[in-house]
C-alpha cells in the first residue's frame, strides 16, 4: 500500500478522532437509557411526538432579577461594585462582596502563578544560553588540546 502524505495522515488522524467521541457519545447515550427508569423513555418518546397532551403547569413567580445599569462606584471595601448594590438586601450585598473578593484573589493567585512560571521559563532559557556558551568553550578548549597534543 502506498505510504500517506502528512496532510492525508492528519485527515485520516482528524476522522478517526471524531469516529471514537461519536463512539463514546453513543456508549454513554445507550449507558443512559438503561440506567433510565422503567417507561421514562418510553414517557418521554410520547411527550416528544406531541402524542401526550400534558396540562402546562404555572411556574412559581421567582423575584425578577435586577437590572445593572453598568455604572460602578468604589465601595468602601475598596472594590468596584455596582451602583445599585446598596438597593438590594444586606444578605445579598455581603454575597456578592464574598464572591468578588474571591475572584479577585482567585485572578491575584493565577497572576502570581503565571508570574513564577515566566520567572522559571526565563531561568531555563538563561541555563540553556549558558550550557550552550560552556559547550562552546569546551569545544575551543579541546581543539586546543588536540594541536597541542599533535606537537
Amino acid at each position: 500500500m502506498a505510504e500517506l502524505t502528512k496532510s492525508e495522515q492528519v485527515a485520516y488522524d482528524i476522522s478517526a478522532e471524531r469516529t471514537k467521541k461519536q463512539a463514546a457519545r453513543n456508549r454513554g447515550a445507550a449507558d443512559a437509557l438503561n440506567a433510565a427508569p422503567p417507561g421514562a423513555v418510553e414517557r418521554a418518546r410520547a411527550r416528544a411526538l406531541g402524542q401526550v397532551k400534558t396540562p402546562v403547569a404555572p411556574r412559581a413567580s421567582s423575584p425578577a432579577k435586577p437590572t445593572l445599569s453598568g455604572r460602578t462606584i468604589k465601595h468602601s471595601s475598596g472594590m468596584e461594585v455596582p451602583e445599585e448594590i446598596y438597593d438590594w438586601p444586606a444578605e445579598r450585598q455581603r454575597k456578592f462582596l464574598e464572591l468578588k473578593a474571591a475572584d479577585l484573589k482567585k485572578d491575584s493567585d493565577d497572576n502570581a502563578a503565571m508570574g513564577m512560571i515566566n520567572q522559571l521559563l526565563d531561568l531555563r532559557d538563561a541555563d540553556r544560553r549558558e550550557i550552550a556558551a560552556l559547550r562552546t568553550q569546551m569545544s575551543t578548549a579541546l581543539t586546543v588540546v588536540e594541536g597541542l597534543q599533535r606537537r
